[in-house]
């Protein structure tokens, strides 16, 4: 499990983020939920290649959400796009793996 934050450039505002990794070869999915001002939760997929995870999936609010960065099971952290009609945000995210309690 991984913990961090994300930034919206866009709108100015940042949110917590629980994220769980699974990679398998190339391939990698994850679980994503984040915390207010936002609540989100989602399924994202995508590849891995020489420490950079690009993956892409909806989000319950019904956005596409598109993150790419360095990853690894110590964290991820990177460059994120929400997409829904008419409306394209960016931001920034870093998270880093906890141990469980």
């Amino acid at each position: 499990m991984m913990q961090g934050t994300a930034r919206n450039l866009t709108v100015g505002n940042s949110a917590q983020v629980q994220f769980q990794l699974r990679r398998s070869g190339e391939r990698v999915t994850a679980a994503i939920r984040v915390f207010p001002p936002l609540f989100a939760t989602g399924v994202l997929q995508g590849q891995y290649q020489a420490g950079q995870c690009l993956m892409q999936g909806w989000m319950n609010e019904g956005f596409m959400l598109k993150m790419i960065g360095a990853c690894s099971v110590s964290g991820f952290s990177g460059k994120y796009q929400a997409e829904s009609p008419g409306l394209v945000q960016h931001g920034v995210f870093r998270l880093q793996s906890i141990s469980p309690n």
